[in-house]
């Protein structure tokens, strides 16, 4: 294999830096749903534990409860945990398949 250096600006290894993280996360986001309809992590909603403790206005524990059980979908990134917005809310909904077995098919209003 021949190696070359080439000499970037650093504008330009930011540039490559972002597009290069852009396409990776745009495949994970891929994996959470429809790989058709992967969007950029910033239209897709991902959030991390912490904003999705604050977004569901609850705990931790409660947080990491859910990814044990499965509940919530949830990407895992190294040792990041990444949430899609869209795809807890559905998970979390009355009508939810996760809800609806933990509950026993009642309806949860």
């Amino acid at each position: 294999m021949d190696s070359k250096i080439t000499l970037v600006s650093i504008d330009e290894l930011k540039d490559i830096i972002k597009e290069s993280v852009r396409d990776e996360t745009t495949s994970l986001v891929g994996l959470l749903g429809d790989s058709e309809k992967a969007q950029p992590i910033t239209d897709q909603g991902l959030m991390t534990r912490k904003q999705l403790k604050e977004y569901l206005q609850c705990s931790y524990p409660t947080i990491d409860k859910m990814v044990r059980e499965e509940t919530i979908p949830h990407l895992r990134a190294g040792k990041k945990i990444l949430f899609s917005k869209n795809e807890v809310m559905k998970a979390l909904s009355p009508n939810s398949d996760q809800i609806k077995k933990k509950y026993g098919g009642k309806n949860v209003n």
